[in-house]
């Protein structure tokens, strides 16, 4: 009976959202088939530049990676500062941190500054190439190029991967010692701010790059490396964006998916410390009953200013 209550909510959410959902399964059309397009038109040229495909399949997602870090954050850098009125609507209710305290904001920014050099600098690349090194090689060729279906549906099951994974790995760590040994960096913020979004003590980090390898990994030598560009740069939109910006936004890309968590399904976790430890999915918190206060609280009023 639970099981066909959680549908039907999911049904009804679907329902009520139609407009947003519509929108965003358009602009995911958009996107990634521009993208795809565009790709396979330039490929050649991309592996002509490249002698040693190594550097494609090793350097290139490690360039990819930074470089989509760095524009997201230039871009909610450029909307915290300005407060565009069209953008405001979609904020989250209240203050950001260095809003409410500008000295204990810049401490923080501080050590999230030298934790993210730690991180993106010397973590990702390092555990990048093991993880690339070991295994079947990922697809790079322009006539293996995958076809937009293929691509889709291969970032749907990444994003399945990473979750089961990181679900796992985030309610353990919320088990004492590993909380307080790892865990306990990321809660340093009670507000979500996009900068926390890779914000994570270089263990912790290093088990969520694992995740983001694992759905490539497992689908081997049917990936190409594309697709792997793709991907991550779904993936930082995410973490980024997403869950963390402190904005809400209708028109996200992936959004029309199913079991989809919102924005303020994650700012409840961050703000109670507890409960709703999927990223991208609530299903596996529904089937374990970790949302159970998320949901009961969603009729409060308080919880809608989250």
């Amino acid at each position: 009976m639970g099981f066909f209550i959680y549908i039907s909510e999911e049904i009804y959410k679907t329902i009520r959202n139609w407009k947003s959902i519509t929108c965003s399964f358009i602009l995911s059309l958009l996107i990634y088939g521009g993208i795809d397009y565009l790709a396979y038109k330039n490929w050649d040229k991309l592996l002509n530049s490249i002698e040693d495909k190594f550097y494609l399949r090793y350097l290139g997602p490690q360039i990819w990676h930074l470089f989509w870090i760095l524009i997201l954050h230039f871009a909610l850098w450029i909307i915290y500062e300005n407060k565009f009125e069209i953008l405001e609507e979609y904020k989250r209710k209240g203050n950001f941190p260095w809003e409410k305290d500008p000295t204990a904001w810049n401490s923080l920014y501080q050590k999230t500054f030298w934790n993210y050099i730690i991180n993106q600098c010397l973590v990702f690349p390092t555990l990048s190439l093991v993880l690339y090194s070991f295994g079947v090689e990922f697809l790079v060729t322009k006539e293996e190029f995958p076809g937009f279906r293929q691509i889709f549906c291969q970032l749907i099951f990444f994003h399945f991967c990473y979750d089961l994974f990181l679900f796992i790995e985030h309610r353990l760590m919320h088990y004492e010692p590993l909380y307080s040994w790892f865990h306990k960096n990321h809660h340093e913020y009670n507000d979500v701010v996009g900068i926390l979004g890779e914000y994570y003590h270089p263990v912790e980090f290093a088990l969520q790059t694992t995740a983001l390898f694992i759905g490539p990994k497992i689908l081997g030598g049917r990936t190409h490396i594309f697709t792997i560009f793709l991907w991550q740069m779904t993936n930082i939109y995410e973490n980024i964006i997403n869950s963390y910006s402190g904005y809400n936004f209708a028109w996200k890309p992936l959004g029309f998916l199913p079991f989809k968590n919102e924005a303020g399904y994650h700012y409840y976790h961050q703000d109670k410390n507890k409960g709703s430890y999927s990223f991208y999915y609530n299903l596996f918190d529904r089937i374990f009953g970790y949302d159970e206060e998320f949901r009961r609280d969603l009729r409060e009023p308080k919880l809608k200013e989250m």
